[in-house]
């Protein structure tokens, strides 16, 4: 069994799901399921609104095996040509003011600790940027929650790049 929850920021749940799969031994088995918000709490730069899905995986016996949590931010992005930035279904009237940022640490090199990343987004956000480019390679984890968390819009470079 897949079970899907999905917690509002408050802890209430918004909407779940469960999905009855079958893996045999030394496959793998891919699952695509779709769950409706009704009424969601949409994220946007002025009200990060972060939810909480908590995806659990239950053995035949109901023992769960594996599982995950993770915040994610319900919006919809569009580019309307002449008409512009759109978020939410609206017109997004604030300058997209932004930087790009290279995951560079001099002298301790890329393994810090997750506040550092944080406190990178901070700074950006304080600045008044509400854009980031992730300059030439894929950002820490960390750095990439920090910025749903602060309400900062994300461009992340296509992989392959180096090659």
């Amino acid at each position: 069994m897949v079970e899907y929850e999905l917690l509002r920021p408050d802890g209430r749940q918004a909407v779940s799901m469960t999905n009855k799969i079958q893996v045999h031994a030394g496959k793998a088995v891919v699952s695509h399921n779709k769950m409706f918000v009704e009424n969601p709490l949409l994220w946007s730069p002025e009200n990060p609104v972060l939810y909480n899905l908590n995806v659990r995986i239950s053995d035949c016996e109901g023992n769960v095996v594996d599982g995950y949590c993770r915040r994610i931010g319900i919006r919809s992005v569009e580019f309307k040509g002449k008409e512009g930035f759109w978020l939410n279904g609206k017109p997004y009237e604030s300058p997209l003011i932004g930087a790009n940022r290279h995951q560079d640490f001099a002298v301790v090199g890329n393994a810090v600790p997750n506040s550092i990343h944080w406190r990178d987004a901070k700074k950006l956000r304080d600045a008044g940027m509400k854009v980031i480019r992730n300059a030439h390679c894929p950002q820490d984890p960390a750095f990439m929650d920090a910025c749903d968390e602060l309400g900062l819009f994300v461009i992340v470079n296509t992989p392959g790049w180096q090659f």
